[in-house]
C-alpha cells in the first residue's frame, strides 16, 4: 500500500502545480498600470527600496529578498524612471502578496 501512496502524492502535486503555476504566471506578467503598485525587481544583490526611493517612489511592502519590493508612485513616468535607475523587471503588483510582506 505504501508503494502506491507515494506515487499518488507525487502525481497529485504535479497536477496541482500544472493548474496553479500557469495561472500565477499569467496574472503576474500582466503589464504594470500607471497609478497602481508595481512589483520592482532589480539585479541580485541590488536594493529595490533604494531604486524606488531614487526614482521618486515609495515602498509599500518589502520582500524577504532585498532585490524585490512592491512600490508606488503617482508619476506617469515612474516605470521609465525605474528602468533608467536599474530595474531589471517591472511586474503588475496584483500578486504582490505572494512575494512581499508588510512592515
Amino acid at each position: 500500500m505504501r508503494r502506491r501512496l507515494v506515487p499518488a502524492i507525487v502525481y497529485l502535486a504535479l497536477v496541482i502545480n500544472m493548474a496553479v503555476v500557469p495561472a500565477v504566471l499569467a496574472l503576474s506578467t500582466r503589464e504594470p498600470v500607471d497609478g497602481e503598485p508595481v512589483l520592482l525587481i532589480v539585479p541580485p544583490g541590488g536594493d529595490a527600496a533604494h531604486v524606488a526611493a531614487v526614482s521618486g517612489g515609495i515602498v509599500l511592502a518589502n520582500s524577504r529578498v532585498s532585490s524585490v519590493a512592491l512600490t508606488y508612485s503617482p508619476d506617469r513616468n515612474y516605470f521609465e524612471i525605474l528602468s533608467n535607475n536599474g530595474a531589471l523587471m517591472l511586474l503588475n503588483g496584483s500578486l504582490s502578496d505572494l512575494f512581499c510582506t508588510t512592515g
